[in-house]
């Protein structure tokens, strides 16, 4: 299904799963202010630009440090043209309803710019997550189930 690239990123046959950059502020924040991507999550509301400068994409910087290798918020963007398409998520649960003191779980999320729902990439990328386990976190707990 995808094979590991090397420094921090792998691919799918469509997509690269990337670390993020300080470079990538512009559609990061373009796709959480999104009305549309942002319905179901948090308040339902965009954020705005200055948020996504001041907490979001730092915040994003600083877990890959914290958390370990392999998890965190990776950007996804299109293999063949670069264009960014959303990112997944590998991290511990932070989601209310999740047991947030369980240990060796991970909560899988993403978020896709509207012109490419439908279209398989949430499965492709949530789906790559299983053959790229972390060794620093051990978990077992990997999306899709056997």
């Amino acid at each position: 299904m995808g094979r590991t690239v090397g420094g921090g990123s792998c691919a799918t046959d469509r997509t690269l799963l990337r670390r993020f950059a300080a470079a990538d502020l512009d559609w990061l924040t373009a796709l959480h202010g999104d009305p549309g991507v942002m319905r179901y999550v948090d308040d339902g509301r965009p954020v705005p630009r200055s948020v996504v400068a001041a907490r979001t994409l730092p915040g994003i910087l600083r877990e890959y440090a914290e958390l370990g290798d392999g998890l965190g918020y990776y950007a996804a963007t299109d293999r063949a043209e670069g264009a960014p398409l959303g990112w997944f998520g590998l991290r511990p649960p932070s989601s209310a309803g999740l047991d947030h003191a369980a240990s060796g779980t991970a909560e899988l999320g993403y978020r896709l710019f509207p012109a490419v729902w439908g279209r398989g990439y949430a499965t492709e990328g949530g789906g790559r997550w299983s053959a790229w386990p972390s060794p620093s976190w051990g978990s077992n707990a990997w999306w899709p189930p056997p």
